[in-house]
């Protein structure tokens, strides 16, 4: 599939031009975890280039956010940053070979004033963590490693990230991660989900080490709980956001240019 191919890295910069299928968006399913800072989820499939015939979806933020070309970059900055401590996570060997960790990361499109964020769709979407420390307790051999590979992203980030709000789908070969967010010592530096150092406390508040972390992993010195635990995604709404997920649907404004939308 894509992302085994090109694991951290997607193409839609470069091959911009999909078609966007009916019954979108959606407020459902893997979308729906989205939805938080993404009111509008497209599913499209790529119609040129070496994509072409695979899935893609385009995600777009609510209007007040969309002048803020910062925001989008952010999001970015976060994944590559998550891909970064991946990585070196997946070289560590701490988790079975089966379980090999990728990550997306979105390209940024623009038309005309509208911004998007383009990459492959997922399949068998499943929610491992949020950034307030949320996970399923005995969920099995996978969610513990996401749950390690949080903790993992602190220590060998000498406690300067966590790799949280880990999401994604889960294949036979590993696990494809998407829009995570990174907690880091400065709030919102990595966009509203980053709850900055009461973040990373709150996190490891919640956090329980399992099988694949290692005791010599370095832990924070305050694991107080700053916010409330859930599901979704907390956001701390600098950037007009609220602090919950919006699901509210906007309507389309209209298609990418080389794209066309089905009816």
């Amino acid at each position: 599939h894509f992302a085994s191919q090109h694991p951290h890295s997607v193409f839609a910069s470069k091959h911009p031009h999909c078609v966007f299928g009916p019954g979108w968006p959606r407020k459902d399913g893997a979308a729906r975890q989205l939805l938080y800072r993404t009111p509008q989820v497209y599913k499209g499939t790529y119609t040129q280039g070496s994509r072409r015939g695979e899935e893609c979806v385009f995600k777009k933020f609510r209007p007040g956010i969309n002048a803020q070309h910062d925001w989008f970059q952010k999001e970015v900055s976060g994944a590559e940053r998550a891909a970064t401590l991946i990585e070196r996570f997946n070289r560590e060997g701490t988790a079975p070979r089966r379980i090999k960790v990728r990550i997306n990361i979105p390209s940024v499109r623009s038309t005309g004033q509208q911004l998007w964020l383009v990459e492959p769709l997922i399949h068998n979407w499943t929610k491992f963590n949020s950034n307030t420390g949320y996970h399923k307790q005995n969920a099995g051999e996978v969610h513990d490693v996401m749950q390690a590979l949080s903790h993992y992203s602190y220590h060998a980030s000498s406690g300067q990230f966590v790799v949280s709000d880990l999401q994604g789908g889960v294949y036979r070969d590993g696990v494809i991660l998407s829009d995570p967010i990174i907690l880091s010592r400065e709030a919102e530096k990595y966009g509203g989900g980053d709850l900055g150092p009461k973040g990373i406390s709150t996190f490891f508040s919640r956090h329980r080490c399992n099988r694949f972390c290692r005791a010599s992993w370095q832990l924070p010195r305050d694991t107080c709980c700053y916010f409330k635990q859930q599901e979704g995604s907390s956001l701390l709404g600098n950037y007009g956001i609220p602090n919950k997920r919006c699901c509210t649907p906007l309507g389309f404004s209209g298609p990418l240019p080389g794209f066309r939308v089905l009816v």
